[in-house]
């Protein structure tokens, strides 16, 4: 069956660009299949330019270059319906002429037809070709057809004769040669090899084809076996193509030197350049990933005995529809992901370029509970020559992007929140909910040790509504990240039968940076947002807290205690006692106390003999952006003199610690 389907045949296009159409044309290689000579097979697409666009082309194949000037049968040129040219071919003389291109109907050799120009440039022509008007139509091109098994010619197609086939099955191989072939020092540089085992019966000599991403780059004729002008240098290919390149090779065997040539054989194709293990990722919030890279091709040196010395680097890009086109991006901005230990990007050593490098990704964690997964393109690249490679096999490298999905791991503390309501009514982390806090005094209600965070509630003697009653309600919140604290009190006296609220309600402001904790006041809430994320909110009417209400964060998993709890999702354990991993979790009463806070301790938060200490980082894990890149003036500076990185969980600098603020 033949499939009458319209698509866009596909071109290996070459662009010119000049007023003179003779050097300015689209060049579509290897379109044997135009050929007069080539009939439409069973399973074939057919070809059709009905969506070809309008312009000056250029034909380049070895079954004939110029339309046919006769009516092909239907079926022929590698489509339904030929289209061919009346009139003769045009001479140089001619200049720019205009001829009928005629479509072969089913009842006649014209069934339609059409304007089209053509104009002869020497040794070729070029021919003005507008789009057919029906679907299943083809410009016919050449007469020729590929010689059959057994066959051979110079081009491959018609007139053949015969041949005995010699077979290579040659493959792709690349190593580091010297430039200068008249030399056995200098400069060496990556050189692709089209290698095979010396076939019986010779000698014999070889014509060479190389392909990079299906484009003929370069052909060497009737050379001895393994001839090292037949090897692909990169003068034959570089500003042309760039690395993560498709390389292929053909051998045609001739048994004497300028004798005829034998059949193709190709070798498999060649991944040339820098490669993920695969090209999507996932990454859970908090957690790293390793991506590991494989390099096929060596990196070239200025000395042989130098090559400790060279090297190529890779750096971490921005895709263009991103906010930053800096070679090295603060991922920061962009929201999702940074990296860390392999700073800006990768370095591939001449000296060992066959080894796997690793780039390891951290998922950063927003403090939103996001729905969905988060897509972010990482986009690797060299954008400037190499100052020890003068080949420029590296140079202008894009990796195609690799998508890094970021899983959301605040789902992990989805709906958690810890408070302590009115008098006080209590709910820790993990939901064991309303039991009440029936002591005064100060408690610890979250703290974290590792990273110098407490947050503190004062309970005393309540008034409410004219009842003035033995329990205990909210009157006083502290909370202190390292040597930064805020205090709000309303209460004067701490007692169990008597209330003394304070005249005016005292506020303790001594915070050194909002890199600290950020305060935000709403009329009655007021908010602070810890650097790990976790959130406290407090409001107030009269003289008491109303509302106690602490929202953590994935870091408080397993690493938070007090009266909130650990958000573990384990409600036992929410009922540890302070310095010991007993839970008394059937004894509310006992398990608050154990929290209590000697105000005259320096532990206290509300007491005079407080002792702010500073830690110079945290000791959660840090998400680090890159800080400087390389420029201009700095080329002989390692890529690891970059490595510069700013830490913090919810910033890209660091924490100011109070000696340094402004």
């Amino acid at each position: 069956m033949i499939f009458n389907t319209c698509i866009v045949t596909a071109f290996i296009l070459i662009k010119f660009s000049s007023a003179d159409p003779c050097s300015s044309y689209t060049l579509l290689r290897d379109q044997y299949r135009r050929s007069s000579g080539y009939m439409l097979q069973p399973g074939d697409i057919s070809i059709s330019d009905n969506f070809l666009t309008a312009g000056w082309y250029r034909f380049d194949s070895g079954a004939g270059n110029d339309m046919v000037t006769f009516a092909p049968d239907i079926g022929q040129c590698g489509t339904v319906f030929p289209i061919w040219m009346q009139g003769n071919l045009s001479s140089d003389t001619d200049g720019e002429v205009t001829r009928t291109a005629c479509i072969v109907g089913l009842k006649n050799t014209c069934g339609k037809n059409f304007q089209i120009k053509m104009k002869s440039c020497g040794y070729y022509r070029v021919y003005f070709l507008v789009p057919s008007p029906q679907a299943s139509t083809g410009y016919c091109i050449g007469e020729a057809s590929v010689c059959p098994a057994g066959q051979t010619s110079h081009s491959f197609f018609t007139p053949c004769e015969p041949y005995t086939p010699v077979s290579t099955n040659p493959t792709v191989n690349v190593s580091l040669e010297y430039i200068d072939l008249n030399t056995t020092g200098g400069p060496i540089a990556a050189v692709f090899k089209c290698l095979c085992s010396e076939p019986s019966g010779g000698p014999y000599w070889y014509d060479t084809y190389w392909y990079i991403n299906n484009e003929e780059v370069k052909l060497v004729e009737s050379r001895p076996y393994q001839d090292n002008k037949s090897w692909l240098y990169p003068e034959d290919w570089v500003h042309r193509h760039n690395m993560n390149m498709v390389v292929k090779c053909s051998l045609r065997v001739r048994k004497e030197n300028g004798g005829t040539p034998g059949h193709y054989n190709y070798s498999t194709e060649f991944q040339a350049g820098i490669f993920p293990s695969k090209y999507a990722y996932e990454v859970v919030e908090g957690e790293t990933i390793t991506i590991e890279f494989t390099v096929t091709v060596p990196v070239g040196c200025f000395d042989v005995d130098m090559r400790t010395q060279c090297g190529v680097e890779v750096y971490l890009q921005t895709p263009v529809y991103q906010s930053s086109a800096n070679p090295c991006v603060n991922f920061t901005g962009q929201g999702s992901i940074t990296f860390k230990k392999n700073g800006c990007g990768l370095t591939i050593a001449s000296s060992t370029w066959w080894q796997k490098l690793i780039l390891n990704v951290t998922g950063k964690t927003d403090g939103r509970v996001n729905l969905r997964k988060r897509g972010v393109n990482l986009k690797l690249g060299t954008k400037t020559e190499s100052t020890t490679d003068s080949s420029e096999v590296w140079f202008n490298l894009s990796v195609p992007d690799i998508k890094i999905f970021i899983i959301d791991a605040d789902l992990s503390v989805v709906n958690k929140q810890c408070h302590a309501n009115t008098d006080p009514r209590m709910k820790t982390f993990d939901g064991e909910d309303n039991w009440t806090a029936q002591s005064c005094g100060e408690f610890v209600m979250y703290r974290d040790n590792s990273r110098n965070i407490s947050v503190h509630a004062l309970f005393s003697s309540c008034f409410w509504n004219g009842w003035r009653g033995q329990g205990p309600c909210g009157c006083g919140i502290a909370v202190k990240v390292e040597d930064s604290l805020f205090v709000y009190r309303t209460c004067g006296t701490i007692s169990y039968r008597f209330l003394k609220p304070l005249e005016h309600h005292d506020t303790v402001y001594h915070v050194c940076s909002e890199q600290k904790m950020v305060i935000e006041k709403k009329e009655p809430w007021t908010k602070i947002t810890l650097p790990t994320g976790a959130i406290v909110e407090f409001n107030v009417g009269r003289n008491w807290l109303y509302n106690i209400h602490i929202t953590p964060s994935i870091f408080d998993k397993d690493n938070v205690e007090g009266l909130c709890g650990n958000p573990n999702g384990n409600v036992y354990d929410d009922f540890r006692l302070r310095d010991s991993s007993v839970s008394m979790w059937w004894d509310k009463r006992e398990f608050q106390k154990s929290w209590r806070i000697n105000l005259a301790s320096s532990e206290s938060l509300f007491g005079p003999n407080l002792v702010l200490k500073r830690n110079d980082f945290f000791k959660l894990q840090r998400y680090c952006d890159c800080a400087t890149a390389k420029s201009g003036l700095a080329d002989q500076e390692p890529l690891t003199s970059h490595f510069t990185a700013n830490c913090s969980v919810n910033s890209t600098s660091p924490a100011l610690l109070c000696p340094q603020k402004a």
